[in-house]
């Protein structure tokens, strides 16, 4: 994975709908977020079936380092589910939109 802000990481997605379908399953609720240790922040998300997503954040800089979800489609690329989490771990932490 590429290292990235997180709130640059919506306008270096190279897959429109994957963005829109995670933002879609932030919006509708489809993400629990469940624990934090040291830079990782762990959560559930619902998509067909209950999916894992880590998101480990620099949070001295709002870097992303690392995310991994358990879906077929997460394995090679960033998928909507890391898209979901990666949306409500933003907004959890009051980090601001590009201006």
């Amino acid at each position: 994975m590429e290292l990235m802000k997180i709130n640059h990481f919506e306008y270096l997605m190279d897959d429109e709908e994957v963005f829109d379908r995670g933002r879609r399953l932030y919006k509708s609720g489809a993400v629990k977020y469940i624990k934090k240790y040291a830079c990782s922040h762990s959560f559930k998300v619902q998509g067909t079936q209950l999916y894992d997503v880590e998101i480990c954040l620099r949070e001295t800089d709002n870097v992303l380092t690392y995310m991994e979800c358990n879906c077929p489609y997460g394995k090679h690329h960033i998928c909507k589910h890391e898209v979901a989490a990666i949306l409500y771990l933003k907004d959890m932490l009051h980090i601001p939109d590009l201006v």
